[in-house]
């Protein structure tokens, strides 16, 4: 998060405490007067206060230590080289086309075996599509302490090469993997993907995709 956007409209309040200033305290006279430093840290901080209506966001990650205040974060980095898989289900749209389907729960995205803490923002045009020619997932993501404002997208793309008839009546979709077939978190591709979809006779169904390991 950039402070600096709001620090002119703090800076000319009066009495307010500019950059590369200090506190000064008088007991009546000239030889009583007190010079407090302040830490740049906070100094810069003062100097350029988000609105009030942040300001609690802020509070709650800075961390006092030896009188320094420090910004933490914990944003999620992908690089594109994890092992990922992404597990959904889905239901039939009672609208739309019979090849689209809708997200009923928030998808599952674990990297490195680890499940990915996201917000699911559960957009009205998250849907997964199946056909024989195409397995796709579209959703509207959020990744923790991201700071984009927007949501971001979770994608999955293949292109069925098996669909099996199955004793359940159910069908069940597999691609065969290659550089076309992918799957992206916030922008970050992640590819040759295998994805495996069944659908029930019910209008349910499952999507399973995970990228191949080099």
């Amino acid at each position: 998060m950039d402070l600096s956007d709001n620090s002119t409209a703090n800076s000319t309040t009066s009495g307010s405490i500019l950059p590369n200033s200090s506190i000064s305290t008088s007991s009546g006279s000239s030889s009583g007067a007190v010079n407090l430093d302040l830490p740049q840290s906070i100094v810069d901080l003062l100097g350029s206060a988000p609105p009030l209506a942040d300001q609690q966001n802020i509070t709650e990650n800075l961390t006092s230590t030896n009188n320094t205040v420090v910004m933490t974060t914990n944003e999620t980095q992908l690089a594109g080289t994890e092992n990922v898989t992404i597990l959904a289900n889905f239901t039939s749209k009672p609208l739309g086309l019979e090849t689209d389907y809708a997200i009923s729960e928030k998808p599952i995205i674990i990297v490195n075996n680890v499940p990915l803490n996201y917000q699911y923002m559960n957009d009205p045009t998250d849907e997964v599509t199946i056909t024989d020619m195409l397995i796709s997932l579209r959703a509207s993501i959020k990744l923790d302490n991201s700071s984009s404002a927007l949501p971001l997208q979770l994608r999955v793309f293949s292109n069925p090469t098996n669909v099996t008839e199955n004793a359940d009546g159910s069908r069940t979709y597999i691609n065969d993997p290659t550089n076309i077939e992918n799957m992206e978190i916030a922008g970050v591709i992640f590819s040759e993907a295998r994805t495996t979809s069944t659908i029930y006779p019910n209008g349910t169904g499952t999507l399973n995709a995970t990228n191949i390991e080099e």
